[in-house]
């Protein structure tokens, strides 16, 4: 199951224990609580790529994962099913040094493509400001 950015963010911050106040002075000086709020509800579909980064280092979760985690590598075809935090990540079958070695070119090629996917997200952004169905505080 795929989960937007925001539902990632909301279910992270509340695993951890924070309010969105809490959150909002974790993420740095001027943030402030409605624009976790406008986060959360998904009136900000992709921040800028500096919050982008200091949210993935606040919640504990490598950019490209999260981005993983969220509709935004849904998009991309032939993007990897990437696991829902908490759920189980699938073992790798190989019967044989060869399956194994098989099982980790496929891992690394679908990092490959992720990573690949994340700085184009990334650059989009950049180039735009922010990916935004709302006006920005």
């Amino acid at each position: 199951m795929t989960r937007t950015f925001a539902q990632v963010i909301r279910a992270r911050r509340r695993e951890m224990g924070l309010s969105q106040e809490q959150f909002a002075a974790l993420l740095g000086e001027g943030v402030r609580q409605s624009e976790v709020s406008r986060l959360e509800r998904g009136n900000v579909l992709m921040p800028r790529r500096e919050r982008l980064q200091r949210i993935a280092e606040v919640i504990d979760v490598p950019v490209g994962e999260l981005l993983m985690l969220t509709s935004w590598a849904e998009a991309d075809a032939g993007a990897p099913d990437a696991p829902v935090q908490g759920e189980p990540r699938p073992a790798l079958a190989a019967e044989s040094a060869d399956g194994l070695r098989d099982a980790i070119h496929e891992v690394v090629d679908r990092m490959r493509a992720a990573a690949e996917r994340t700085r184009h997200i990334l650059e989009e952004s950049d180039a735009t400001g922010a990916v935004s169905q709302g006006p920005r505080d």
